[in-house]
C-alpha cells in the first residue's frame, strides 16, 4: 500500500507541475542545516484579551523564502499557553517540558499529569502515553464532558455534584503519530525544536482549548474565535483585515497532509464512515486534486464538500473562510446548508415548526394541562458563565431561554403544595442540542443520579460517571432535587440531535422515563472546532463520543432512540391536549 507521502508527491506533479519537499532528514532525524532561515516577531491576537495583544512580540520561523507557512519553537507555545490566563486565574494548570537536546525529544506534561504528549525530533514521531489523561483539567477525571466545577468560590457545592465513589474509567491505548507519514516535518537547530505553527498549537494546544482558532495571516497571530454565531468577532475583523492572495506550493502540500492527520486522529466516526486513513477518501472521491490548487478559496469549497456531503454527520461543517479566501461573497466557498441527511431534516423540521404555530402552547417553556407539565426548550443553554447566578433569583428572560433557569422554576411549579401534577413531558421535539452541562442537569433531575459514558474510539479510552443537580438550589443533593412518584417522559423526533439525542437514550437505558415521539436524529460525538493550515475554520464530529452502557459494553448513539409509544402526526406532537388524552390512557 503506497504512503500517504508516495501518493501526495505523484498527485503534487499533476496538480503544480513539480513536487515540493520540506528538505531531506539527516541520519539523526534533524533537518540538514542547507535551508535560509528567517526569524520574525509578530503580534498575537487573544480572544481572552478582546483585541489587544498580550504578546507584543510572538516569533515566528520561516523556511527558504516561504513567507505562508510559519514555524514556532516548542517553548514558546508552551510560553503562550501558559501566559493566556494569568491575569484571570493565577492558578489554572501550566505546561511544562523537559528538553533533551541530545537526544532530540521534548517531553511535555500539564501540571502534575502523569501523562506526557512526546515529540520526537529525531525520530520524527509525536506520542501521547495517555491522550485523554494528558488533556485533563485539575477538578476534572479523564474525559469528563461536565464543565463546571460543581464548587464556588467558597468551597460551598454550586449546581453539580460528581459521584466520584462509582466512577469508571479505562485509560486509552498510547496515541503514536507518525509524522514523516503525513510528510510533517520536525526541524531541531540551533537549539530550537521546531514545527509548522498549526500542528505544534493543535498538538499541544489546540485540543485542550476545545479548538479555538490558531491562524496567521501573514501580519499577525490569532488565537481564538474568529466567528461566533455566524457572524465575525472583533478579532475576526482584524483577522480579514489584510488582502487575500494565493497559497504557496509548500502551504497548499502541507494543507492537506495537516487535515488528513487531524481527520486520522481525532474525528470519531471514522469506522461508521468506513474510512481508514482520510487521504483515501479524499483521493477516492477528487478532492485531493480540489485541496492541492493553490487557490484557497477552492481549497475552502472542497472542504465545505467534504464536511456537508462525504461526512455529513450533522455535527461536522463548514464555519468560516481562510483571510486568502476572504469575505467577499463573490469569492466564498460553495458551502451547503447540509448533506442528504440535512435535507431529509429540513423537511421533517419545516412540518413541525409549521405545525406549532398552530399550536402556540407548543412553544411555552412551561404550560400545564390538568394534571400534565410540560417543559419546551430547542436547544440546551447555560447562558450564565458564574453558576453562583441561579442562586441569586431568577427573571422570565432566564427561563425563557436557559434550559437550567427553566427547569429550577418548573420544578418550583411541579413540586408546589397542593399540586395537580401527575405526569411530567420534556419536550425534546425541536432541540438541536447544545451544552452538556444543561443536559447533565436534565438528566440529574429526572433520574436522581444521571449516567454519562463516553468512549474514545480512537484510543479506546472509557468513561462512565455518575451526576446529581441541585435543582431546588439548597447546595445538598437529596430526593428534594427529583420528580420521586411522578410520571415522565420523553417527546422526541428525527429532530432530536445530539445532546437531545444522548438524553433520550439515558432515559430509556433507565427504565424510568417513557419516550413518546419518533426516532431521534442521532448524533453522537462532542462537537471538536478546528482551523485548517490555511486558516479556514471547520468543525468535526470530536473524538469524544457519547455512549450507553449495556452488560459493560459501550455503544454508539449516533443512530437514535426509538420511541416506546410511537407517534405519526405532527398535529399529535403540538397538540397538548390531545397528547395529555393519549398519556393518560397509557395505564
Amino acid at each position: 500500500m503506497k504512503t500517504i507521502r508516495t501518493l501526495l508527491a505523484l498527485l503534487l506533479v499533476l496538480a503544480l507541475g513539480v513536487p515540493v519537499s520540506f528538505g531531506e532528514t539527516a541520519a539523526d532525524g534533524a533537518a540538514e542545516d542547507t535551508r535560509s532561515w528567517e526569524r520574525k516577531t509578530f503580534p498575537l491576537y487573544l480572544t481572552f484579551y478582546g483585541t489587544v495583544p498580550y504578546m507584543e512580540e510572538f516569533p515566528l520561523y520561516f523556511v527558504d523564502g516561504v513567507n505562508d507557512m510559519p514555524y514556532v519553537d516548542i517553548s514558546d507555545v508552551l510560553a503562550c499557553y501558559n501566559k493566556r490566563d494569568e491575569e484571570n486565574d493565577p492558578d489554572v494548570l501550566r505546561l511544562n517540558a523537559e528538553y533533551d537536546q541530545e537526544g532530540g525529544e521534548v517531553t511535555i506534561r500539564l501540571g502534575e499529569n502523569t501523562s506526557s504528549l512526546c515529540l520526537n525530533f529525531a525520530e520524527q514521531y509525536v506520542s501521547y502515553s495517555s491522550f485523554d489523561t494528558f488533556h485533563s483539567p485539575s477538578y476534572e477525571s479523564m474525559m469528563d464532558n461536565l464543565y463546571s466545577s460543581g464548587f464556588n468560590e467558597a468551597g460551598e457545592p454550586e449546581l453539580f455534584r460528581r459521584i466520584s465513589s462509582v466512577v469508571l474509567q479505562r485509560e486509552g491505548n498510547p496515541l503514536f503519530i507518525d509524522m514523516k507519514e503525513y510528510d510533517i516535518p520536525m526541524i531541531r537547530r540551533d537549539g530550537l525544536f521546531l514545527m509548522p505553527m498549526h500542528t505544534a498549537f493543535d498538538l499541544i494546544i489546540g485540543m485542550p482549548t476545545k479548538g479555538k482558532a490558531i491562524c496567521f495571516n501573514g501580519q499577525a497571530v490569532f488565537f481564538g474565535y474568529i466567528t461566533e454565531l455566524g457572524k465575525e468577532t472583533e478579532l475576526g475583523q482584524l483577522y480579514y483585515s489584510v488582502q487575500a492572495d494565493e497559497r504557496s506550493p509548500e502551504l497548499t502540500s502541507y494543507g492537506l497532509n495537516e487535515l488528513c492527520m487531524e481527520l486520522d486522529h481525532f474525528y470519531g466516526l471514522k469506522e461508521a464512515h468506513g474510512v481508514t486513513r482520510f487521504f483515501d477518501l479524499l483521493l477516492n472521491s477528487g478532492l485531493a486534486k480540489r485541496f492541492l490548487d493553490l487557490s484557497a478559496n477552492e481549497a475552502d469549497k472542497a472542504l465545505a464538500m467534504l464536511l456537508s456531503f462525504y461526512l455529513d454527520d450533522g455535527h461536522s461543517g463548514y464555519r468560516s473562510n481562510s483571510w486568502m479566501t476572504g469575505t467577499d461573497p463573490e469569492v466564498n466557498p460553495e458551502t451547503v446548508k447540509g448533506g442528504f441527511s440535512a435535507v431529509t431534516g429540513y423537511y421533517t423540521e419545516k412540518v413541525l415548526l409549521e405545525t406549532r404555530e398552530k399550536y402556540p402552547d407548543s412553544k411555552l417553556p412551561y404550560f400545564e394541562v390538568g394534571n400534565t407539565a410540560y417543559i419546551c426548550q430547542d436547544s440546551f443553554h447555560m447562558y450564565e458563565e458564574d453558576p453562583g447566578a441561579y442562586y441569586k433569583g431568577l427573571t422570565e428572560e432566564q427561563i425563557a431561554k436557559d434550559t437550567i433557569a427553566l427547569i429550577i422554576y418548573a420544578h418550583d411549579r411541579i413540586t408546589r403544595e397542593d399540586s395537580p401534577i401527575e405526569n411530567v413531558v420534556i419536550d425534546l421535539s425541536c432541540n438541536s442540542g447544545g451544552d452538556v452541562d444543561a443536559a447533565i442537569f436534565m438528566m440529574s433531575w429526572f433520574l436522581g443520579e444521571a449516567p454519562f459514558s463516553s468512549l474514545n474510539p480512537i484510543t479506546g479510552a472509557q468513561r462512565t460517571a455518575l451526576y446529581q443537580a441541585d435543582v431546588n438550589l439548597d447546595r445538598v443533593f437529596d430526593e428534594k432535587d427529583t420528580l420521586d412518584g411522578l410520571n415522565l417522559y420523553c417527546l422526541i423526533s428525527p429532530l432530536s440531535f445530539s445532546c437531545a439525542n444522548l438524553v433520550p437514550w439515558v432515559f430509556k437505558s433507565s427504565g424510568k422515563v417513557t419516550l413518546i415521539g419518533d426516532t431521534t436524529g442521532g448524533g453522537s460525538c462532542v462537537v471538536l472546532p478546528m482551523t485548517s493550515a490555511w486558516g479556514s475554520m471547520f468543525q468535526i464530529s470530536g473524538y469524544s463520543r457519547c455512549s450507553f452502557v449495556k452488560n459493560g459494553s459501550y455503544y454508539d448513539v449516533d443512530r437514535g432512540v426509538d420511541p416506546d409509544v410511537p407517534l405519526t402526526k405532527a398535529e399529535t406532537f403540538c397538540d397538548r391536549e390531545k397528547l395529555t388524552e393519549i398519556i393518560n390512557n397509557l395505564y
